[in-house]
């Protein structure tokens, strides 16, 4: 048979920059702001998104629009005094102001003004305390992010969040509750929360 024209060594290093220069260029723009429009393989940029925090489930993938925008939306304690919060009388309690960043296991983070309620004051009022367990369970009928657990310090640290940089929550974003702490992955801080068990 015919010989096969084989990459000869000049070729072989053409062919490696062509490859490296085509990386760097789609990547360079997480880096260089100017260059970000061609930055298509870099992951998604922190300052991007509604609200200034990037998204990374819609409301419409977890499949919660109809529940999280329901007139018959109530947020369930349960816990040794259980009790139910309207939507009404969550946005009466929600007077605490943080500034908590928020990170992706995309690879992004990003700080975040937020306001809501304190995690411990509805722990409290449900019977708990700071050492209480608290498992958040999200609208979102299953997969990694339908719910959490926050225990330990977080307790005292995280809050129920309503509005985020200002604005009331999105859908996107958690609406009409969210859970946020500190120094926790994004996939944790709950979304569409529709019930709080306090053990």
């Amino acid at each position: 048979p015919p010989a096969t024209p084989a990459l000869g060594r000049r070729g072989l290093l053409v062919a490696t920059g062509v490859g490296v220069a085509a990386v760097v260029a789609t990547t360079v723009g997480q880096t260089l702001t100017p260059l970000r429009p061609i930055a298509l393989l870099a992951p998604r940029l922190s300052d991007r998104g509604p609200q200034r925090v990037p998204v990374n489930r819609t409301a419409e993938q977890a499949g919660v629009m109809a529940l999280a925008t329901s007139n018959g939306w109530r947020l369930q304690v349960d816990g040794p005094q259980p009790y139910v919060l309207s939507l009404a009388e969550i946005e009466q309690l929600a007077e605490h102001e943080a500034s908590l960043p928020i990170t992706c296991v995309e690879g992004w983070s990003v700080g975040a003004d937020w306001r809501g309620l304190r995690l411990l004051d509805v722990v409290r009022r449900a019977g708990g305390d700071a050492d209480s367990r608290v498992h958040v369970i999200s609208l979102e009928m299953r997969g990694a992010y339908h719910d959490s657990f926050v225990e330990g310090p977080q307790v005292s640290q995280a809050m129920l969040a309503t509005h985020l940089n200002g604005q009331r929550l999105i859908l996107d974003h958690g609406y009409p509750l969210r859970l946020i702490a500190p120094n926790r992955a994004g996939v944790l801080n709950t979304k569409w929360l529709g019930r709080i068990e306090v053990s």
